[in-house]
C-alpha cells in the first residue's frame, strides 16, 4: 500500500511538473514573439488539461498570440491585428479580469489599440492606402471606448495628427493619380494643349 501511494504520488507531481513545463514554454514562445508556436502550445495544453485552471489562461493567451501574430513583422497587418484584437475583446469584455481599469486584459488590450491606431496611419501615409484610415479610426474608437480613467488626450491628439498627416499625403496622391490619367487621355486623344492644361 505504502509503495502504491509513492507511486501514485511520484507520478502526480511528475504529471504536474510536466504540465508546468510545457506551459511555461508556450508562454516563453509569447513573451519571445514566437506567436504561432505559442498558439500551438497553448491550444495543445488546453487540450490535455482542459479542467485545470491554467487552462483557462492558456485560451487567454490564444487570444493574445493571436494579436501578437498580427502585428508583428516587418510589416505588420493592421486590419487582421484589429480584427483579432475585436474578436479577443468580443470574447474577454465580461469577464472579471477585463473589467478592471488597470487589469492586465483590458492593459493589454488598450496597448495593442494604440499600436494599431498609430501604426496603420503612419503605414496609410507611406504607402498611400486610404483603408488604412478606416483601421486607425475604429482602433482610436477602441482605445477611448475601453479606456476608463485618465483618458490619453496626448496620445490620441498623437494619433489624430498622423491620420491628418496620413490623409494629406493620400489626397496629394489620389489628386496627382487624377491629373496623370487626364493627361495621358488627352495624349492619347490627340490634343496635347488638353494635356497641357490639365497639369496646369
Amino acid at each position: 500500500l505504502v509503495l502504491a501511494l509513492t507511486a501514485g504520488t511520484l507520478w502526480f507531481v511528475l504529471g504536474r511538473e510536466h504540465m508546468n513545463r510545457r506551459f511555461d514554454t508556450a508562454k516563453q514562445q509569447l513573451e519571445g514573439g514566437q506567436y504561432n508556436q505559442a498558439i500551438e502550445g497553448f491550444l495543445s495544453f488546453a487540450a490535455d488539461y482542459p479542467k485545470t485552471a491554467l487552462a483557462k489562461e492558456a485560451q487567454l493567451n490564444v487570444g493574445r498570440a493571436k494579436v501578437g501574430n498580427s502585428l508583428s513583422g516587418a510589416i505588420p497587418d493592421w486590419e487582421a491585428g484589429l480584427k483579432t484584437l475585436n474578436d479577443f475583446i468580443n470574447e474577454y469584455r465580461d469577464s472579471e479580469d477585463f473589467r478592471p481599469a488597470d487589469g492586465p486584459l483590458r492593459q493589454f488590450a488598450l496597448q495593442s489599440a494604440d499600436k494599431i491606431a498609430m501604426g496603420a496611419a503612419e503605414t496609410a501615409r507611406t504607402t498611400r492606402k486610404r483603408v488604412l484610415l478606416g483601421v486607425s479610426t475604429d482602433a482610436r474608437s477602441l482605445l477611448e471606448l475601453h479606456t476608463l480613467e485618465d483618458k490619453p488626450e496626448e496620445r490620441l491628439a498623437a494619433i489624430a495628427a498622423a491620420y491628418k498627416a496620413a490623409e494629406s499625403a493620400i489626397q496629394q496622391q489620389e489628386t496627382f493619380a487624377a491629373t496623370l490619367a487626364k493627361m495621358e487621355a488627352a495624349l492619347a486623344a490627340g490634343t496635347p494643349l488638353a494635356a497641357l492644361s490639365a497639369y496646369g
